[in-house]
């Protein structure tokens, strides 16, 4: 499988999310800003305006929530056949050298619909998740600023901004297994990632059962784990002991690395040694020293991160119609970071990993 990475971050489908985030999210700084000034409130006065307010913000979620729906599925199909079709090129030799027909059989086409109405309804799932996230965030929010008003002696204004600016750069989130908090894109990119990746994997052994492939190719991860070098860029016998030894790595979460079937009469591996151990040793400069390069794109991913979640704030805050200026600043301060970590290091810059929907 070549690895999308692109389609996993500007894909229509986690764009949708983006913007679906900003969505839910001013409809809660709306919803605050409905309530006013709150300092003169009663506990009783916040008790209902929470449940008014609860409420509606609930159903905002589910309806717009509902709206994605035939979108979603609709991309869904285009995107997996795409990424699909693109895998099978790379087996377009060994049909010919077993003089098969090249098209997918119809039992890989069932793993492919299989897929996709599974991938749609994980989403789907989403959605009352969702609901009930966007409404203790709504709750939380209105605790928060009852209390700093009452207890905290900061005026409405200075709590509203305080709140809706964390609000908007927290974004929607949703509870992982693991008990951590995820923002929604995030859980939607991750979904269609992991369910193309698990789909495509089906397909290929599928396929090099069809084709009578022995062994596997691994792909060249440049930033590869320090425990996964062990199959960087590498061939294995099917059967090898070191293959059935460590293909499980593949399953590791978010591994850069995939199998592709081969017949190892007609193929070699593709890569050099020369070019899998410049890719397992390479280093660059931060700060003064050598370091290892997985290291130095886990700080960039973080980084791109930062970079988004400003994004997210300005976009969110500008469609709520409240100040922008602590966004803007966020997005300038996070941009320079980015500027200065790859002017020191030599690495590339990945604009499409930095990217938010609604964000101009």
């Amino acid at each position: 499988m070549a690895e999308p990475s692109d389609k996993f971050f500007t894909n229509k489908i986690v764009e949708m999310y983006e913007e679906l985030n900003i969505e839910l999210v001013s409809n809660i700084i709306k919803q605050l800003k409905e309530t006013g000034d709150i300092s003169s409130y009663t506990r009783a006065q916040i008790r209902q305006l929470i449940k008014r307010g609860g409420k509606a913000v609930f159903e905002q979620s589910l309806d717009s929530m509902s709206n994605l729906s035939s979108k979603r599925k609709d991309e869904l199909k285009r995107l997996f056949k795409e990424i699909v079709s693109e895998d099978m090129e790379q087996y377009k030799k060994m049909y010919e050298y077993r003089d098969k027909k090249f098209a997918l059989s119809a039992s890989q086409y069932k793993l492919l619909n299989i897929a996709i109405k599974r991938c749609n309804k994980e989403l789907k799932n989403f959605t009352k998740t969702v609901a009930f996230s966007n409404q203790q965030d709504f709750v939380n929010a209105v605790d928060n600023m009852y209390f700093q008003v009452v207890t905290g002696g900061l005026s409405f204004d200075e709590t509203f901004r305080k709140t809706t600016n964390e609000l908007a750069e927290k974004g929607t989130t949703l509870i992982m297994k693991n008990g951590k908090e995820r923002s929604l894109e995030a859980s939607v990119r991750q979904n269609v990632r992991t369910s193309i990746r698990d789909t495509a994997r089906s397909i290929n052994k599928s396929i090099g059962k069809d084709l009578g492939c022995d062994g596997v190719q691994i792909n060249i991860s440049p930033n590869c784990r320090p425990d996964h070098k062990v199959i960087n860029g590498r061939v294995f016998k099917i059967k090898s002991k070191e293959w059935q030894k460590n293909k499980h790595l593949l399953d590791d979460y978010n591994c850069q690395h995939y199998e592709t079937p081969i017949i190892l009469d007609i193929e070699e591996n593709m890569y050099s040694d020369s070019e899998i151990n410049e890719a397992n040793n390479r280093v660059v400069k931060y700060k003064g020293k050598d370091v290892p390069y997985y290291e130095a794109t886990q700080k960039q991913r973080a980084l791109e991160r930062e970079i988004r979640n400003a994004k997210k704030m300005y976009a969110t805050l500008e469609k709520s119609q409240v100040d922008t200026t602590e966004a803007r600043q966020k997005v300038s301060s996070a941009q320079k970071k980015m500027r200065n970590f790859i002017k020191e290091t030599g690495l590339e810059r990945d604009y499409l990993r930095e990217r938010y929907a609604g964000y101009n």
